[in-house]
């Protein structure tokens, strides 16, 4: 009994001590993936999302035409982010109204354009489409304000004028795409609660 006690207790911390490196390593791999996760939403600070409007500039309004402006909000924008790519939506009624003109403006620094409705067509479907990217990559607008992609102006019917906009696909200059919506990506804390979570297992904590 007291040799096979002896035999049991080198296999035991053995066991322990491989236990224990591969905690240690994995403990080693998890700090340094988190402190670049950490330093590149600090360097980046990628938006958390994006929304679109359509909202009226009595100031371009010409004659009877009323113009309104294409603007994109970003919610947790920053100076370091640079929108790269957009592809914005805006529906009308063409019944009650027709697209006159429509004109991108040149200080977005957005001046690859894509694609461009035309007025025949736009007012044919009633619905414009723009897609547009930077000229370079990173050389786009910055997320941490306001953007107006271009101003739009119609004739007709416009007093209860009516418009349903909608973004496809925006993209920032580290090729990621910004959600659509204004939630949050990322939750306070997630990322070390499941950390936590996961060491606590590990050790057999509750």
């Amino acid at each position: 009994m007291k040799s096979g006690s002896q035999t049991g207790g080198p296999y035991k911390k053995t066991a322990m001590k491989i236990k224990f490196s591969t905690f240690l390593f994995f403990l080693l791999t998890v700090i340094g993936i988190g402190t670049m996760f950490f330093l590149r939403s600090y360097v980046y600070a990628d938006s958390s999302g994006v929304t679109i409007s359509l909202e009226a500039n009595p100031s371009g309004n010409k004659g009877s035409a009323k113009a309104y402006d294409i603007v994109l909000n970003f919610t947790g924008g920053s100076s370091s982010e640079k929108l790269d790519y957009t592809k914005a939506v805006v529906s009308f009624n063409a019944n009650d109204m027709k697209m006159t003109e429509i004109a991108l403006s040149p200080s977005n620094k957005l001046g690859r354009v894509l694609f461009q409705e035309n007025s025949e067509d736009a007012n044919s479907k009633g619905k414009i489409t723009v897609e547009v990217g930077a000229l370079t990559p990173g050389g786009g607008p910055t997320t941490d304000k306001q953007l107006v992609l271009g101003t739009v102006q119609f004739e007709g019917n416009t007093s209860n004028a009516s418009f349903d906009t909608s973004l496809s696909q925006v993209v920032n200059n580290s090729s990621k795409v910004i959600p659509l919506t204004s939630t949050p990506v990322n939750s306070g804390g997630g990322f070390f609660s499941s950390f936590i979570s996961f060491i606590r297992r590990f050790l057999g904590l509750k």
